[in-house]
């Protein structure tokens, strides 16, 4: 019933009450009689439906306890503190009352003003339900062990596995951190000093597939003090169609075809022998008429590897046909200058500058390539130049004094990639087949055609996806039509039934969704849409990565604190009902006065 309704009927009972007793033919005591009367109807009423009041409050502070908080910080904080200070837990596993969640605390404690947070400090989740409540961390240091990890969760083939981190050793003993798998150890590094430390751990996966390594910290040969998970899927070497254009016969494309061949891509050559005579081959693809002005030819392959002067000699309807196949489609172009300075550069290469390099020598010299930074450097001859560093150009090669031999640089949709080493030949017929794989892959990698999937999957979790905690998919779905039904994830555990994941749509970009999964149990998970192909991720176990999530909620605790300075409120106006206790009494004075009077 609506309050005020229900207050117009009391309304108009008090009207008919206060009628009849102005009809009562005994005058005396009328206008009390008449006022007990309109008090006991408003008493009942008021208690039935309670008015509200403003009432003055004062900034209310409570502690916040979270995992791993110490109880002589938490002593401290209540001597600062009033003695009726609530205490509050979440995920402390403490004696005091517990909350799921920040917004449990604004639904249970709504006029909380002030939290002093005590242990490991809030994930970025609850840090953001914080609203108008402000904090004051009183946090632990920072615990022992993995403090941040990274690797590349999804490899292809021939790519190397890098985990990086920074570990935080509290001092004694020299601690070893050490890559496995199935009890090999892969690669190892030591940390002697106490503080935080970067560190480094790589390995070449032999075959495509999923595995899970293992980190180990501890001293070499003993039992580890922990072991972590690291989850990696190896996808096979994408086969590429690449197409070679070179000036003229040389040792160094002959070895290039057969290195790529090899590597069961497809190959395409046309090279001149003499003037109007061309050696012609197709190796791993199917013999077509070789039509560099036709764009639909140019578009079947992903790359293309020729030199200056190769393409200066080309007609002008091939040089623009193979122009606009970078900018528009995405083929890619290595191009491996044999000489240097250009008569006449292609307008490709308009951003590229090159400078005589004072130090160069007549033999080998070492060369790193950036993305193996932690390989050790090769020797070649490059010519005797180097790229002028730019702003829209990425350094792949360098010399020993860091001068750029080998750049990228992005043209439209495709890459564009200039080399200064004209003779790797060199390094298979030293024996270095890896030396000049590991190069190839790199620059191949960084310039071919970039794959454009049909949609994408994401998992992010906090700072893992963990098993008994809310996982984020995100979707990109580049075959989205804005008006067709929104896309669903099913997702499946080995053993397990799969569970549908409805998304919601981004506003701004609406082909993208994200939806919530939570996953009950650690291992690989795949993800996918209706009709496509499925996406693996892996969960951990909740007791993975403690130190790292521990260090996580310290630095989102105090960056949330440094940036989110809210002033405090002191005093404020809260709207509270009347407490029914007053209507009672007040009930029974009036109805009692009516009582007695019929007495008198």
């Amino acid at each position: 019933m609506n309050d005020s309704f229900f207050y117009f009927g009391a309304f108009l009972l008090i009207i008919l009450l206060l009628w009849l007793a102005w009809q009562r033919p005994d005058r005396r005591r009328l206008l009390i009689r008449m006022l007990a009367t309109a008090g006991a109807v408003f008493s009942l009423a008021f208690m039935a439906r309670p008015p509200s009041r403003f009432v003055t409050f004062t900034d209310t502070e409570a502690i916040l306890l979270t995992a791993g908080y110490r109880p002589d910080t938490l002593r401290k904080v209540r001597q600062q503190l009033p003695k009726q200070t609530i205490i509050l837990s979440i995920n402390a596993g403490a004696v005091y009352p517990a909350v799921t969640s920040v917004a449990a605390i604004h639904r249970n404690y709504p006029h909380l003003k002030t939290l002093h947070v005590l242990g490991y400090g809030l994930d970025e989740i609850n840090l953001k339900q914080l609203h108008s409540l402000r904090i004051k961390p009183h946090l632990n240091a920072l615990p022992p062990g993995i403090i941040s990890l990274d690797w590349t969760k999804q490899l292809t083939a021939g790519e190397k596995l890098r985990v990086t981190g920074r570990y935080h050793h509290p001092g004694g003993n020299p601690v070893w951190l050490y890559l496995r798998v199935a009890g090999k150890t892969l690669d190892s590094t030591q940390i002697k000093e106490n503080g935080q430390h970067r560190f480094s751990l790589n390995y070449l996966p032999k075959q495509p597939g999923r595995y899970v390594y293992t980190l180990h910290a501890g001293s070499w040969g003993r039992k580890p003090v922990f072991t972590e998970e690291i989850p990696v899927e190896v996808k096979p070497k994408r086969k590429l169609r690449i197409l070679l254009l070179p000036a003229g016969p040389s040792f160094e494309i002959k070895f290039l075809k057969n290195y790529l061949a090899a590597e069961q891509h497809g190959v395409a050559l046309h090279v001149p022998i003499s003037k109007d005579i061309y050696q012609t081959e197709w190796l791993n693809l199917a013999r077509t008429p070789l039509q560099i002005q036709n764009p639909n030819f140019l578009q079947s392959f992903d790359l293309l590897i020729s030199d200056a002067g190769a393409l200066a000699t080309l007609a002008s309807r091939e040089q623009q046909a193979i122009n606009q196949a970078v900018r528009t489609s995405g083929l890619g172009l290595i191009i491996v200058p044999e000489t240097l300075p250009l008569n006449s550069a292609p307008p490709l290469l308009a951003n590229f500058k090159f400078a005589r390099n004072p130090e160069s020598k007549p033999h080998p010299e070492p060369i790193q390539i950036v993305e193996a930074e932690d390989a050790d450097p090769i020797n070649a001859t490059p010519l005797p130049y180097i790229i002028k560093p730019g702003p829209e150009l990425k350094s792949l090669v360098q010399n020993a004094a860091g001068h750029t031999l080998v750049a990228a640089q992005s043209n439209g949709w495709g890459n564009i990639t200039v080399s200064l080493l004209p003779e790797t030949y060199r390094w298979p017929l030293a024996g270095q087949l890896a030396t000049y794989a590991r190069f190839w892959s790199s620059l191949i990698s960084q310039t071919a055609r970039p794959l454009l999937p049909d949609h994408t999957w994401h998992a992010a979790g906090l700072p893992v996806p963990l098993a008994n905690y809310p996982v984020q998919l995100s979707l990109t779905d580049n075959t989205y039509v804005t008006g067709n039904n929104l896309p669903k994830g099913m997702v499946q555990a080995a053993n397990q039934s799969a569970d549908t994941i409805y998304l919601a749509q981004k506003v701004i970009l609406p082909h993208q969704f994200t939806g919530l999964f939570w996953p009950r149990t650690a291992g690989w998970h795949q993800v996918s849409k209706t009709g496509a192909a499925a996406h693996f991720f892996y969960v951990f176990a909740d007791s993975s990565f403690i130190s790292w999530q521990q260090a996580s909620r310290l630095t989102a605790t105090s960056n949330y604190r440094q940036t989110n300075v809210k002033q405090p409120t002191g005093t404020g106006r809260k709207k509270e009902p009347v407490p029914v206790f007053y209507f009672w009494i007040s009930f029974l004075v009036c109805a009692g006065f009516l009582w007695l009077e019929e007495k008198w």
